[in-house]
């Protein structure tokens, strides 16, 4: 059976297994079930409710390509949250505000050689792989790094703060942004998900549990990130076209995939 049940004396942790479209089966998420989740039902009911989720996540995953591949044409859906994390409306716009000003900043340090060499001499001594992307920047003529029309693809993450119960940025990452599409199928997954079950008693009591006093359904912010990247790049090709001259005209936008590159999930 592709479910896992583990229990302490105030929680079951439910392991959910998604099949690999090819051979094994693989973990995709955990949740905690409160005891006082399984009072009005047998455990029985709960694992049927974890096989219908089961069979839907696989199902949608496969039909919406939200999967990784082990390059040789293993695919697997991407590991998720099946419910999305709650977060305040007041917290969601203020990082919705700062995240241009952080763009802003990485910028600027991008563009600043002096300040890079200084901070970034010791990671290059024990990291092979910033001491080449350094190599490269300095190849790069000044008017290169400060005149140039440059376009940014950046992941920001947060995570939240349980002390003072706020977001706390922890990391801006510029290689692996392929999240920018990945977590638009996410969203797209769980809000399925809540709608599709919605009318579900056993749903409904389960997510009681998870967001409290919260509605039975929550509300999804619905986001165009790829969408809004795909446009960034039309328009960086136009400024970069335009920048140079009819010489530009047969411009292109190139994807360097790597071999066995396993983020083709959103492609």
């Amino acid at each position: 059976m592709n479910i896992l049940l583990l229990t302490t004396q105030t929680t079951l942790l439910l392991i959910l297994l998604i099949p690999q479209l090819s051979t094994a089966w693989k973990p995709l998420s955990v949740l905690k079930l409160p005891h006082s989740t399984l009072k009005m039902s047998a455990t029985s009911n709960v694992i049927n409710l974890s096989e219908r989720l089961n069979r839907q996540i696989v199902t949608w995953c496969g039909v919406n390509s939200l999967l990784y591949t082990d390059g040789k044409l293993n695919w697997t859906p991407a590991p998720i949250s099946i419910f999305p994390k709650r977060l305040g409306r007041k917290d969601f716009e203020y990082l919705k505000e700062v995240q241009p000003v952080w763009n802003k900043l990485v910028d600027k340090i991008a563009r600043d050689r002096d300040f890079l060499r200084k901070e970034l001499r010791f990671v290059c001594d024990a990291d092979p792989f910033t001491a080449r992307l350094m190599k490269i920047y300095e190849s790069l003529s000044e008017e290169e790094i400060r005149g140039s029309f440059q376009l940014g693809v950046l992941r920001s993450d947060y995570m939240l703060d349980a002390s003072e119960k706020r977001a706390r940025q922890i990391e801006i990452n510029t290689i692996s942004s392929s999240f920018g599409s990945l977590s638009k199928r996410v969203n797209m997954l769980q809000d399925y998900l809540l709608q599709r079950n919605s009318d579900d008693e056993e749903m409904i009591a389960l997510l009681k549990e998870v967001y409290g006093a919260q509605p039975a359904t929550p509300s999804v912010e619905h986001h165009d990130s790829l969408k809004n990247i795909a446009a960034g790049l039309a328009v960086a090709h136009k400024v970069y076209s335009e920048a140079h001259g009819s010489g530009a005209s047969e411009a292109v936008v190139a994807f360097i995939v790597q071999p066995k590159e396993r983020n083709v999930r959103h492609l």
